[in-house]
């Protein structure tokens, strides 16, 4: 009798286990939709520049580095240029630089894409380059004159990687629950040769907080991935 209950209990705890495991991990993946498109609120301002700029905290809130955006916009296209600085890293680790300039067709798709990587004081980068083609996006990783590597992905797959570098440049009309995905640049997986070069993450509005910003304070949508959380307010602004 003592073991038939047993059984029962451990059925009971593997079913409640598997339903969390469902409803935590696995759903979200599957009715995940389409990202905010990240350049419709500064395509609000009409043509010419716009710039933003964020800063990077470790989990305890300490700053170890920024981030800077500058868009150009016209009517044929729009031009991302983004650089990340991580200078407070700890003293085992060199800052990093990263430099990163997307280009847009008019409708907001992805067309060309160029990230480089800067460790300590070298002056030499990884560079990743990649161009759009109607059957695939093409890539090229080099290390000063040295060409380490080609690639290519689907071409249906190129838009997921707009915001591999700058994942939380703009993201209007959001609403708790909701989720996306995105591909992120590897670049130590690049280095080494390993398939997993662009590493998926699922993103998800997780809830709202009212927060200290140098406007005053607002209440943001927070939104969560890997390790990472931004908040965002009503406007869409990071």
């Amino acid at each position: 009798m003592l073991s038939r209950l047993s059984g029962f209990v451990i059925v009971a705890l593997w079913i409640a286990a598997m339903t969390w495991l469902v409803i935590h991990d696995v759903v979200p993946g599957w009715t995940a939709r389409q990202r905010p498109h990240t350049l419709d609120v500064d395509r609000l301002d009409g043509e010419g520049a716009r710039r933003c700029q964020m800063g990077i905290f470790d989990k305890d809130g300490r700053r170890i580095g920024a981030l800077w955006t500058v868009y150009t916009i016209s009517p044929e296209s729009i031009r991302r240029e983004d650089v990340v600085l991580m200078d407070s890293l700890g003293s085992s680790l060199p800052s990093l630089r990263i430099d990163g300039t997307s280009l847009y067709t008019g409708d907001g798709h992805l067309d060309e894409l160029t990230i480089r990587l800067y460790a300590g004081d070298s002056r030499e980068a990884l560079r990743l380059h990649g161009e759009r083609f109607p059957a695939h996006f093409a890539f090229r990783l080099e290390m000063g004159a040295a060409r380490l590597q080609t690639f290519k992905i689907p071409a249906a797959q190129a838009d997921t990687l707009s915001d591999a570098f700058n994942p939380f440049a703009a993201m209007p009309d959001l609403q708790v629950g909701q989720t996306w995905r995105l591909q992120v640049f590897n670049p130590v997986s690049a280095l080494l040769g390993a398939c997993d070069r662009f590493t998926p993450m699922l993103v998800k509005v997780t809830g709202r907080e009212r927060i200290l910003t140098v406007s005053g304070e607002k209440e943001c949508h927070v939104v969560e991935t890997h390790h990472a959380r931004a908040w965002v307010d009503a406007d869409g602004i990071v």
